[in-house]
């Protein structure tokens, strides 16, 4: 847990956002693994305590909701 890194960890939500953008266009197949390894790294994220709980609360709206 200590070597997590990526958008999520550091509580990126305009690059979580571009991603599913990306993804919702160009790769939609993609797009539910996406959202769905996005919340098991969230609940990590959430574990350590690092990143705001009001940013989590965000980047989980943007992985449940719509991007198709």
């Amino acid at each position: 847990m200590a070597a997590l890194t990526g958008p999520l960890s550091r509580g990126d939500t305009a690059t979580v956002a571009a991603h599913l953008e990306a993804l919702a266009t160009q790769a939609p197949e993609a797009l539910p693994v996406y959202k769905a390894l996005g919340e098991a790294t969230l609940e990590l994220v959430t574990a350590r305590g690092e990143v705001d709980p009001r940013v989590v609360a965000r980047m989980r709206e943007l992985l449940t909701g719509p991007n198709d």
